[in-house]
């Protein structure tokens, strides 16, 4: 049996993934004695409630798509925000921005530093903004996890080519290609981005 710590550990990590999928899993990895989720009392009054505002204007996706092919070439830098560097967020944000998209008010101001590897903060953000489709469309947002890491820590818009543009580490730069292979197999997820028209 593994140490109560180690126990804890688990049953946090479990908790990130969706819930039917971590209740799932919880029954062989938790002992029985030891629930996923635990009955929370009701809350105190407090401050309300952050309320998630979608955009002011939508945008056509095509509108994004053609921004972010703009960006192609544009030097990667982490936690980059503008034309002399960008990171895979910084990229989707600043081709939002170019399309007319400010996407960065509905989810209550920039998210700076942040660090390369993987954390549940950005899915958590992407979850309570974005909605999940099976497949991509064209202007969709794609989530990528390395292997290793329990979280996404990669994201690309998908194009009306079949291709994704993003901010590469790896390239040092903005890059379009296939989506296909390498990219198909290390797929989290994917997401409208809200004010987009798809």
């Amino acid at each position: 049996m593994a140490c109560r710590s180690c126990l804890e550990t688990r049953r946090r990590l479990l908790r990130q993934l969706p819930r039917k999928t971590g209740e799932r899993l919880a029954r062989t990895l938790l002992p029985a004695d030891m629930p996923l989720h635990e009955a929370t009392p009701e809350p105190a009054p407090g401050p309300a409630p952050a309320v998630v505002r979608p955009p002011a204007v939508t945008i056509p996706a095509q509108r994004l798509i053609d921004e972010a092919r703009a960006l192609v070439g544009t030097r990667y830098l982490h936690q980059g925000r503008n034309a002399a560097g960008v990171d895979c967020l910084g990229f989707i944000t600043l081709a939002a921005s170019r399309a007319g998209l400010d996407l960065w008010t509905p989810v209550g101001g920039d998210r700076r530093n942040y660090s390369p590897s993987a954390t549940p903060d950005f899915l958590a953000v992407v979850q309570q903004h974005a909605t999940r489709v099976d497949a991509p469309v064209p202007g969709a947002m794609i989530l990528f996890k390395w292997p290793g890491p329990s979280f996404p820590q990669h994201a690309a818009i998908y194009t009306e080519r079949a291709t994704i543009i993003h901010a590469l580490m790896r390239r040092r730069q903005v890059v379009e290609h296939g989506y296909r292979d390498r990219w198909l197999s290390i797929t989290h997820s994917v997401w409208k981005i809200p004010g987009v028209e798809y």
